[in-house]
């Protein structure tokens, strides 16, 4: 068995992609496995005899963490630590490669090439070694959550050699129209008790993608990819929804799901875009109409530009100009006016449909309308004060009020 040290493993990339910065004599230690740094708590799940892979973005802040982290993994009997210098930590505070040679911690910053690609290369080569090697289907799940994150919340312009490159090595189809579920948990924390109750694996083993990571306690974020079994609609989209709420909760009979849905898009770098549909149509959707539980971007409607066009406070004065004072009346008198108005409107300012969905007298609606005008200051015949009326309605819903 020829076991694979952290001297041998530099030497796959040579001097032009790798560059030792510290801890030159632990070049002998034995690596067994690889992972990439996603969190700080990261030193939490290490094993031994794994090389670890960072952007430095998480520290970026505060990069003389990193000789905390080198003392931490030192201790979890790690392989090595590898960085990528010049992007997020331009150069290691002097503490850090310190630590590294006090620990014989090897410590290499990475020149070219992406992480994912390293990664690759280190596992091909540990699976050769015949040591004792973290599966491969471990390492393939990094790749794949370090992807979905990069997509969704990275920069893709600045690192889109890095993500087409995983994409590509994970065979990730990108002539394929895609979209993003954002699934929100409404009760009870979900704590899985096996592998069948691992909300992760329900999202795939339902919508048959494993583009998908845990966001929070609370929320899963996947991609989903049009195919044969998928067509890139909103119907079939909406159906996989409801197919997947079904069966998370048979499962997780305690609590209740939402989920936000975004429109199909077919670039990599459009996913982005995607994330931010599903957030505002589970964020707009779950305020607006909390009895609904699946909202699809393109049923917010005007919500879509309130939403992504005006500023809160400018929605609160909006509001207070145009509806307020009625929503206080109602308030104050125990009155239906709001609810009236609201009716009235849906109806296209029919009085006496109005009337027959309130269940009061036609004269009553009459009434009601002439109060409405009086106390807003409005002509419920001009269309410009109708409009107006109607956004100022979806605006309270909006804001909760």
């Amino acid at each position: 068995m020829n076991l694979l040290t952290v001297g041998d493993a530099l030497q796959l990339f040579g001097p032009s992609s790798v560059e030792m910065l510290a801890g030159e004599t632990g070049l002998n230690n034995v690596i067994t496995g690889v992972t990439l740094i996603e969190t700080p708590d990261v030193v939490n799940w290490v094993k031994a005899g794994e090389v670890l892979l960072t952007t430095g973005y998480i520290f970026k802040e505060n990069p003389e963490e990193l000789a905390v982290l080198i003392r931490s993994l030192h201790e979890k009997n790690a392989a090595a630590l590898g960085i990528k210098l010049k992007r997020y930590i331009m150069e290691l505070p002097a503490a850090v490669p310190a630590t590294a040679n006090e620990l014989s911690f090897p410590l290499f910053s990475i020149k070219e090439g992406s992480l994912s690609d390293i990664m690759a290369r280190l596992y091909d080569k540990i699976s050769q070694s015949g040591g004792h090697v973290a599966p491969g289907e471990d390492v393939e799940v990094k790749l794949k959550n370090d992807l979905v994150k990069r997509l969704l919340f990275g920069d893709f312009q600045a690192e889109k050699e890095r993500i087409r490159q995983t994409a590509d090595y994970l065979q990730i189809d990108k002539a394929n129209e895609k979209a993003v579920f954002l699934v929100a948990n409404t009760g009870k924390e979900i704590t899985p008790g096996n592998s069948r109750q691992d909300p992760k694996k329900i999202f795939a083993d339902v919508t048959g993608s494993d583009l998908v990571i845990s966001n929070s306690s609370n929320e899963l974020i996947g991609i989903i990819q049009a195919g044969k079994r998928l067509p890139a609609a909103k119907e079939a989209a909406l159906q996989l929804a409801a197919a997947l709420k079904k069966t998370l909760e048979k499962i997780f009979p305690q609590t209740g799901f939402a989920l936000g849905i975004s429109r199909f898009y077919q670039q990599l770098d459009d996913l982005h875009t995607c994330m931010l549909e599903a957030r505002k149509a589970l964020d707009i959707g779950s305020t607006v109409w909390p009895e609904k539980k699946i909202f699809h971007y393109s049923d917010i409607g005007f919500y879509r530009i309130i939403a992504n066009q005006t500023q809160h406070d400018e929605l609160e004065t909006f509001y207070k100009d145009f509806l307020e004072p009625l929503v206080l009346h109602d308030g104050q008198y125990g009155a239906e006016l709001v609810p009236t108005l609201e009716m009235f409107l849906e109806l296209n300012g029919n009085n006496s449909l109005t009337a027959q969905k309130l269940f009061v007298h036609y004269n009553t609606v009459k009434y009601r309308l002439a109060q409405i005008e009086e106390i807003l200051n409005v002509d419920l015949s001009s269309a410009e004060d109708r409009f107006n009326l109607q956004a100022a309605l979806k605006i309270r819903k909006l804001l909760g009020t």
